[in-house]
């Protein structure tokens, strides 16, 4: 939606006017990590004014604290981060971009699997013929 200002063709000025997007279908995308891994969570998005941005887990709003860091870059995009993933981390992530012309929300499921253990087996004796 574009809306115009002013009287006269040489006074106007234009502001652009538009619901937020994201700019990546399906993104942020579902992941499976190891736990201890790093994970990232990308949205990219668009909108005028710029939308303001929600991480939420489980339908609750991520805490920014500890192993948990939101960082958004000047060219509209928002990374949730999670160092040093836990069991109790995987669930159903949503990212929500809102401005005063809509809501957009995108999902993502994480899992978190629990330490691969390689076993080894000792070979105790030894037969020689």
């Amino acid at each position: 939606v574009m809306e115009t200002e002013g009287s006269s063709p040489l006074g106007r000025s234009m502001n652009l006017k538009e619901p937020p997007s994201f700019q990546v279908k399906g993104a942020p995308c579902d992941q499976a990590v190891i736990e201890g891994e790093d994970v990232v969570m990308t949205a990219k998005f668009r909108g005028q004014p710029k939308p303001m941005v929600n991480w939420l887990k489980d339908n609750v709003m991520v805490k920014t604290v500890g192993r948990f860091v939101v960082h958004e870059t000047e060219n509209a995009t928002s990374e949730l981060r999670i160092n040093a993933a836990q069991k109790s981390d995987g669930g159903i992530y949503v990212c929500k971009i809102i401005n005063e012309y809509g809501t957009k929300q995108a999902e993502c499921r994480l899992k978190v699997k629990g330490e691969s253990k390689i076993r080894i087996k000792e070979i105790s004796k030894l037969c020689l013929i």
